[in-house]
């Protein structure tokens, strides 16, 4: 803005015709550009919540891999995570649209007066201004005005929103981890459900659900399960009995078939044994 304001000084010092012939363009692009500076913080904003949502989503489907190829749910993980890229690269073209809006914006504040002094040149010289003061206003644009608006617009248009952005999405996170900080380190006075409940041991306090654990039991006789009908079983004569109040964890690597026993109906796969829940 120090260039811009020198640049009209010198223009104001050859001839105030040349500064009516600059400023005006030079104030509209440059409210162009405020103007749009809102729209595209957001439209960045948005650009970096969808990458984080592409990061989370490959992170956990690159974590679990093995599980989902033998759970058979490769289309619906892929249909999830590419509807995350969608909205990622919707969002990258929405940017990129007002990256034009810059561009006219730039255009509008350095190419436009330059054009009008070239081509009001023979109207300036018949209105005696001298040609040597037409040949110093494209200079003092062309050679000072025209950089000077380039590096801020794409300065602050581009590297700098950016940068701002993302330190206000970083801030945005840490603030959101306050709250469970402080939460967990308070502690000192009972929530009103907790304190109802523990003045009366026993009876759960009004609106509150009752649980009733230990309601029904498993009981799985013979169960056999292969991948496929042709291959072999990776479960075989299975019995497995859970009474009510008990609990059973299936632990182990990744890839394991720790989620075999527990959705053993996939389709093309060999079942036989029996399985229920009664009550």
């Amino acid at each position: 803005m120090v260039t811009a304001a020198g640049v009209l000084l010198g223009l104001a010092g050859l001839d105030l015709v040349l500064v009516a012939l600059v400023l005006p363009p030079l104030l509209l692009g440059l409210a162009l550009f405020a103007a749009a500076l809102r729209a595209t913080a957001a439209r960045q904003r948005e650009v970096i919540l969808a990458d984080e949502r592409v990061a989370e989503a490959t992170g956990a489907l690159t974590g679990g891999l093995r599980n989902v190829v033998t759970c058979g749910a490769e289309d619906r993980v892929g249909a999830t995570a590419g509807a995350h890229v969608d909205d990622a690269a919707r969002a990258t073209l929405s940017l990129a649209r007002l990256t034009a809006v810059r561009t006219a914006a730039l255009g509008m504040s350095g190419w436009v007066p330059l054009l009008l002094i070239v081509v009001a040149g023979p109207w300036l010289i018949r209105n005696g201004v001298t040609a040597g003061a037409i040949l110093g206003a494209v200079t003092y644009v062309s050679q000072a005005l025209q950089p000077t608006l380039q590096g801020f617009v794409q300065g602050l248009g581009s590297s700098g929103l950016w940068l701002l952005v993302t330190v206000g999405r970083m801030a945005e996170v840490a603030a959101e981890s306050r709250p469970e900080a402080a939460q967990g380190t308070a502690g000192s006075r009972p929530e009103p459900a907790q304190a109802a409940m523990a003045s009366r041991p026993g009876k759960p306090a009004a609106g509150l659900p009752v649980a009733r654990p230990g309601a029904c039991r498993v009981d799985v006789r013979g169960l056999t399960f292969a991948y496929a009908r042709s291959a072999d079983p990776v479960i075989r004569d299975l019995d497995l009995l859970l009474r009510p109040g008990e609990h059973l964890a299936v632990v182990g690597p990744s890839g394991a078939g720790k989620s075999t026993p527990g959705g053993p109906d996939r389709r093309g796969a060999r079942t036989a044994g029996r399985a229920g829940i009664p009550r």
